[in-house]
């Protein structure tokens, strides 16, 4: 056994790094003690093991003659190959980590249940070259929330290859439920993650190609910019269709004519039907789901109402509104044939573009209502009105955790899981949320605070949004509203504001750069189509004795190397739009000696399958906007 001034050194020394890398985690392990339960001992071999005391009973959480050897066996029971990310479950003295280490991973997850366990680690063992390693995240006495929260950081890319989880049991069994809350986060991440990165990829498409349906639209919308601090150190109220909007009612037609009045369009259809017409409706969601906010708005109610339009919005929605319009202007697509005065940063989210044009106005305070981020009633996720809603029932996995089943209203069909975790409500209770909301709350935490804005939280239930006074709408009403006069002339403003502030859009610039680009792509389709035919049939030809010759395999190095020379940019957003991860691909297309050349095969021809079908989904979209502009007369 090493002395104390020894385990004191390792401690210490382990400590400071891991200070520099996780600085909650060592605050977590500083404070945590160690256990009677979990005892260092001398396995045979010279080595530590761990020996864990239970009523009397011991049991040796490695082996008690070569813990090495036995680590050896764990990690050669797994299948790496396609394998880069990891989450090993139980660490113990991590004997298993030091021969990840040595595996070709990009990223080794390492999941503790138990703090003094990692603490005793961390006396034992020197580890601070895992710490320092940038592959290694530790995840060690974390609730299920904290776990995710600190997976999601990583926001590692899981596409093509899905990752690998490991159990080391004597560590797992030891703690059960808490392994398993953890192993239901992980599979969560992972597919969220995987859904995710093929949702953005799909979403960057969709983005792309209503900024440029929404472009000749565009051309005659005048920006944001004439509402910078157009109502300077005014209140100014933000509604979102959370539960809580109803008791607000009274209070926003009270307000109206005294402070400006932004609402998602979400909340637009709640607000009409209760009588209360806000001043501006925020559109951001680019899906098409998104028209249904709009469907059946009266045209006389949209003549006193002013939308504000991102320019990656639903392209349906610009023709059917028939009041004023503004638009952010964004398009970083077209980057640099946008000239403008200046422009708002959007946000994440309907809710938080609304909550940052109301900052860009001027806004003190700004006034969040129906920002519930929470399911206060269980049996009701929105205000009534809203579009569609979704019915809630708390279930239960295996392990006994606790999750949110939402059903549609309107199609039962469609159904979701979440994690359900009760967070802090603003009257000092507990409330039900879901991870979406957490992030959403965290979002506007951080806004608050960077932003430096006084900000209101008008409401009596739902979570509580660090840095946002919190105070019942009527209460907020009294103290910035009541004294105010019915002033604002938000309409005559929005006139005079339309006249000066219509961006200079360069169409003669767009045209040529669209054309460029159709020819670049044109190009890659051609080639890529040549280059997959000449590796299809390499592959054929060694395919029945899966032997192929030294120059064939050379020669597929080649054709790729030369593919990612010539339209290393026009692959790279063809990879994206395929789902495939650029991080990963162009190290997994050519032929090494420690690969199955089959397996290498099977995915190139894959990979360049699906960069074919992405570059002719990019030239029909340049090719119908081109076709659109000149139907226009705008080229």
């Amino acid at each position: 056994m090493p002395s104390d001034v020894e385990q004191y050194t390792i401690l210490e020394k382990n400590l400071d790094a891991l200070k520099s890398k996780d600085f909650n985690l060592y605050q977590k392990v500083k404070s945590t003690p160690l256990s009677g339960r979990f005892v260092l001992d001398d396995a045979q071999n010279g080595s530590k093991t761990i020996v864990f005391v239970d009523n009397g009973s011991k049991k040796y959480l490695h082996s008690r003659y070569d813990p090495e050897k036995e680590a050896e066996r764990f990690v050669k029971s797994y299948d790496f190959t396609k394998r880069l990310e990891v989450f090993v479950f139980g660490i113990g003295l991590g004997y298993h980590i030091d021969l990840l280490l040595e595996e070709r991973l990009e990223s080794i997850n390492v999941l503790e249940a138990d703090l003094s366990l990692f603490r005793l680690l961390l006396s034992a063992r020197d580890i601070t070259s895992w710490i320092m390693d940038e592959r290694i995240t530790f995840v060690v006495g974390a609730t299920a929330i904290e776990a995710m929260n600190i997976i999601n950081k990583k926001n590692q890319p899981r596409v093509l290859w899905r990752p690998l989880l490991m159990f080391y049991e004597p560590i797992t069994r030891l703690f059960p439920e808490k392994f398993s809350q953890l192993k239901t986060v992980v599979e969560d991440d992972i597919m969220y993650s995987s859904t995710m990165a093929t949702t953005v990829l799909v979403v960057s498409f969709k983005t792309m190609e209503n900024s440029f349906r929404n472009l000749p639209y565009l051309v005659k919308c005048p920006g944001v910019e004439g509402w910078l601090s157009a109502f300077k150190d005014r209140p100014i109220f933000c509604v979102s269709p959370g539960p809580s909007l109803k008791t607000a009612i009274d209070v926003l037609k009270k307000a109206k004519g005294k402070a400006p009045i932004v609402a998602v369009d979400t909340a637009l259809k709640p607000l009409l039907k209760n009588g209360v017409k806000p001043d501006f409706v925020i559109g951001m969601d680019f899906t098409p789901e998104n028209k249904r906010h709009y469907e059946g708005v009266s045209e006389e109610d949209m003549k006193d109402i002013i939308l504000i339009a991102d320019s990656d919005m639903y392209s349906e929605i610009f023709p059917m509104w028939k009041g004023p319009m503004f638009t952010t202007y964004y398009n970083h697509y077209l980057q640099g044939y946008f000239h403008f005065k200046s422009n708002m940063v959007k946000g994440p989210t309907t809710s938080h573009m609304a909550f940052l044009f109301a900052f860009y106005m001027g806004g003190d305070p700004i006034i969040l209502i129906g920002q519930d981020l929470s399911y206060p009633d269980i049996d009701e996720a929105y205000v009534p009105g809203v579009s569609y809603q979704r019915k809630l029932t708390i279930v239960k996995d295996r392990a006994g955790n606790e999750l949110l089943l939402k059903i549609n209203s309107d199609d039962p069909t469609k159904k979701s899981l979440t994690f359900l975790e009760r967070v802090e409500a603003v009257d000092g209770g507990e409330v039900i949320t879901e991870p979406i909301f957490l992030t959403f709350g965290i979002t506007f935490e951080r806004m608050i605070d960077s932003l430096r804005v006084n900000v209101i939280d008008a409401k009596t239930r739902g979570m509580k949004i660090k840095g946002a006074v919190n105070m019942p709408p009527d209460e907020a009403y009294e103290r910035f509203c009541k004294g105010l006069q019915p002033d604002m002339d938000i309409m005559g403003r929005a006139e005079v504001f339309a006249r000066y502030s219509v961006a200079d859009i360069d169409m003669k610039g767009i045209s040529k750069k669209m054309r460029k680009i159709i020819r670049r792509y044109n190009g890659l389709n051609k080639d890529v189509k040549k280059a997959f035919g000449t590796i299809e049939q390499i592959y054929k030809k060694g395919r029945r004795k899966n032997v192929w010759q030294e120059q064939d395999l050379l020669k597929v190095n080649t054709i790729i190397d030369k593919l990612f020379e010539d339209y290393e940019e026009e692959i790279g957003f063809c990879q994206l739009l395929a789902g495939m991860v650029t991080l990963l691909v162009k190290k997994y297309l050519t032929f090494t000696e420690d690969v199955s050349h089959k397996d290498r095969f099977e995915t190139i021809l894959a990979f360049w399958e699906g960069i074919m079908k992405a570059s002719k989904d990019v030239l029909d979209l340049y090719r119908d906007s081109l076709k659109l502009y000149k139907k226009e007369g705008l080229i």
